[in-house]
């Protein structure tokens, strides 16, 4: 690379040694750069073609997810259909239904079944923790014939749906 011109200016290439004092310098009398050995390795990364970067990189960090948000509040969709249902009390018995279910994951603070809607239920836990382990037992399960979802929901829009539970 000696006499390579970069920038406008050639670069001169001969040996180097690491004496205390040494600098780098712009301003050789013939024109080129004066590097030490540690101005040249930072000259040198900045020169690397893309596919060298790799080798010079540091190590990638391992970024970690960040944790799910803490909530109490569960959504279970899909569980019924209004138009099928024909018994007088129906909305009651599913619901019972449901909230026996539930407290095998813990204690069920509230439930509420959407009559008029297509199969939704709202579960709130004491814990989220018990939230978490309801969604991870009855996410994809079948009921009555219809596969359940279940999703974690904010506390704060299951609160403002009822701002009457616990």
């Amino acid at each position: 690379m000696n006499g390579f011109e970069l920038g406008g200016r050639p670069i001169r290439v001969g040996l180097v040694s690491d004496k205390a004092g040494t600098t780098s310098s712009l301003d050789d009398p013939d024109g080129g750069m004066v590097l030490n050995s540690h101005s040249r390795a930072e000259l040198m990364k900045k020169l690397a073609r893309p596919d060298e970067m790799e080798l010079m990189s540091p190590p990638s960090v391992e970024i970690m997810p960040s944790p799910a948000p803490v909530s109490r509040s569960v959504i279970l969709e899909n569980m019924f259909d209004p138009d099928e249902e024909s018994e007088p009390n129906w909305e009651q018995l599913l619901e019972d239904e449901v909230e026996a279910e539930c407290t095998k994951h813990g204690r069920v603070c509230h439930i509420h079944l959407e009559g008029e809607s297509t199969g939704t239920i709202y579960v709130k836990f004491e814990r989220p923790s018990e939230a978490r382990k309801a969604i991870d037992a009855l996410n994809g399960r079948w009921f009555g014939g219809r596969q359940v979802v279940a999703k974690c929901i904010p506390d704060v829009a299951y609160n403002s749906r009822f701002p009457r539970a616990p």
